[in-house]
């Protein structure tokens, strides 16, 4: 995972992109068809072979008109698609076509799709890929997998996902078809994606261009290029991401191709919004939503209305928002899609903010976190990692298995020749190795527990001094507050008795009790600062909004906070507080910057903490005195902790700071 802040990580009121492209791979009979329809110009089509149906004899020929009936009327029809289908399943189940039922139940399996039912979706093709394994049809078990794996994806469920598509991707290499490939390809590129795992998702996104390259597949040619544009929006270039879009857009126009042209609208109304060209991002976002709403894909009129809300709210119109999130909450309970709720609660709760509903708001910002949780499984980056693991050393297994027969009929009888000589050398070398392991286990051992017992001192010392230096900051300000401070009000007091003789000597006095104010602020400060009241009161969220909001004024701070319900343990909340003043005293001392972007959040049981300011940057091998001794100190803090501190910045261009410690809750 990389947590270096890139230019998507934050976006107005920082929150994070929401997913705004779906793949629908569908694949069919032994041919693979895409989910596009020209306005169902078919009807020539549809007319010729319902007239053949009426004069079909043969049972075959029924079904084969039924499947291809169904996939002409599948987007314009829904009703008339799956009463084909259902046709085909009655008239292959009676007379016992296993073939032809499985492709009936994918065929009700794609209506499904089509509807956004995908729990639907994913029981009828787990019925057809059942009977594909049955009667041993490798190409049709591919296609169910595919079209599993989509499903999975849709449902949230990630892990499921992986397994299949992983496995469908093997079939189809083991077939050698080009195209599958390309297209199951392009849907790991989306789970990738999801996972945040950019390095894969180049390596799918490439593979799959080039195998469309070779086959001159358009539509596979177009989700090659989108993933690319994904990864070009990621390497900051927004504008050449957004070029993709705009040409992917208008090729999905041409072919008819209304549920991926809609997606690019979609992807077209993101990239407008990064480059705050917001009238063009609001028109995109609304063309997109429109066209969900016309093909009633349920999936994207939840997300594209979420987005449209979330562009109405920051334009000023939240009774048009108020619309489009009632509409997108409707739809998405009623056919359970549930995927993406995070990011439509995040957006009722800038609404409630907006309207002034601040309980609403906090109810509904938790329910996001909430959803947030239960989509994500924190076992899933293993799980993908071992996948891919398995599957790469499956392939070059494979790659080697002739000639590893040949080697190792070779080596065999070469071996039988020598065994008594090895035999003998081997045991007498084992022997060796024991003793020799044994001895180092002892002095490893040794090792390891002078280690132990040192780490354990180190740590006490250091917690010893981070103690220490709290109490101390606690004594000087309470001293501050209840010594200096009150003498200082008092001096305050007896300066407005006292009554001016003459003009001179009124504004002598002004000035002395102007000094006498503006020094027991500053005195306030120190205290507030040394000993934050905020900090146990409401712990290191708390303490930080607060921070932040104190100075505000010349630097602008963007401030994001997810997954910090519960408390810290005391210790990490003061270390990470200490660091976030230390860091923002160093910015706005050296930086000169205009704007500040803080996000705190907690992922895979970590604590991350990343600073970005847009200010004239420095070289990291050469910085000041002050803040060299200052970023040594964090360093020595997040050390204590066993965490992470980097900083990365060079003259004119910013700096970024990433600090990871481990999430102890108190």
């Amino acid at each position: 995972m990389d947590l270096k802040p890139r230019p998507h990580l934050t976006s107005p009121k920082g929150r994070k992109r929401v997913s705004i492209r779906r793949w629908l791979t569908l694949i069919f009979g032994g041919t693979l068809l895409f989910s596009g329809f020209e306005g169902f110009s078919q009807n020539t089509e549809v007319l010729k072979l319902e007239t053949e149906l009426k004069s079909a004899r043969s049972d075959t020929q029924k079904l084969r008109l039924y499947t291809e009936l169904n996939w002409l009327y599948l987007f314009e029809n829904k009703i008339k698609a799956k009463e084909f289908a259902q046709k085909q399943i009655n008239l292959a189940s009676e007379k016992g076509f296993k073939k032809e039922l499985a492709q009936g139940y994918n065929d009700m399996g794609l209506v499904a799709n089509v509807e956004s039912d995908f729990v639907a979706a994913l029981a009828w093709h787990r019925k057809a890929l059942a009977i594909r394994r049955e009667i041993k049809d490798l190409y049709g078990q591919a296609s169910s997998l595919s079209k599993i794996g989509v499903c999975h994806t849709e449902l949230g469920q990630l892990d499921s996902a992986l397994v299949v598509q992983y496995e469908a991707l093997g079939i189809f290499e083991k077939l050698g078809n080009e195209s599958a490939q390309s297209q199951t390809l392009g849907n790991l590129c989306a789970l990738a994606e999801r996972l945040k795992d950019y390095k894969r998702l180049e390596i799918f996104a490439r593979q799959a261009f080039a195998i469309s390259e070779k086959t001159k597949i358009k539509n596979d040619q177009l989700q090659a290029l989108s993933y690319l544009a994904v990864l070009e929006e990621l390497k900051g270039n927004v504008q050449g991401a957004l070029d993709i879009y705009l040409k992917n857009a208008d090729e999905y126009e041409a072919l008819g191709d209304t549920l991926n042209w809609m997606a690019c609208l979609g992807n077209v109304g993101f990239e407008y919004h990064l480059l705050k060209q917001e009238e063009k991002s609001r028109n995109a976002y609304e063309r997109a939503y429109q066209l969900a709403e016309i093909i009633q894909d349920h999936a994207d009129i939840v997300r594209l209305g979420t987005n449209l809300a979330d562009q109405e709210l920051q334009t000023g119109h939240p009774q048009k928002a108020l619309a489009l999130l009632e509409r997108a909450e409707s739809v998405g309970r009623a056919k359970g899609i549930r995927e993406y709720f995070p990011q439509l609660f995040r957006v009722w709760g800038d609404y409630f903010i907006e309207t002034g509903q601040k309980a609403k708001a906090k109810e509904s910002f938790l329910k996001a976190a909430q959803f947030q949780d239960s989509l994500f499984n924190s076992d899933l980056g293993d799980k993908y990692s071992q996948l891919q693991t398995i599957y790469e050393t499956d392939k070059r297994e494979k790659e080697k298995s002739l000639l590893a027969k040949d080697n190792a009929l070779k080596a065999g009888q070469l071996q039988l020749q020598r065994t008594g000589i090895w035999l003998g050398l081997g045991l007498i070398l084992m022997i060796a190795i024991v003793l020799l392991m044994a001895y180092q286990r002892k002095i490893l051992n040794q090792k390891r527990a002078e280690e132990v017992f040192r780490h354990k001192e180190q740590e006490q010392r250091a917690k010893a001094v981070l103690e220490a230096e709290e109490r101390e900051r606690g004594r000087i300000a309470r001293e501050l507050h209840d010594g200096v401070g009150q003498q200082l009000s008092v001096a305050k007091m007896n300066l407005s008795i006292l009554v001016p003789v003459g003009e001179d000597q009124s504004l002598v006095l002004d000035n002395v009790k102007s000094l006498v104010e503006d020094a027991t602020k500053e005195l306030r400060s120190m205290s507030h600062t040394l000993l934050s009241n905020a900090l146990l009161r409401s712990g290191l969220a708390g303490a930080v909004r607060e921070f932040v909001q104190k100075i505000q004024g010349p630097i602008r701070v963007n401030l994001e906070i997810t997954g910090l319900e519960q408390r810290l343990e005391q210790t990490t909340e003061l270390v990470l507080f200490r660091v976030v003043q230390e860091l923002m005293g160093n910015i706005i001392k050296h930086s000169a910057a205009s704007d500040v972007y803080i996000q705190l959040f907690v992922e895979d049981g970590k604590l991350f903490l990343l600073l970005e300011d847009n200010g004239k940057g420095f070289d990291v091998s050469q910085q000041n005195d002050d803040a060299g001794v200052g970023l040594c100190n964090i360093r020595s803090r997040i050390d204590y902790l066993q965490g992470r501190f980097e900083i990365n910045s060079q003259p004119g261009k910013g700096t970024s700071i990433v600090v990871e410690v481990p999430a102890l809750f108190g």
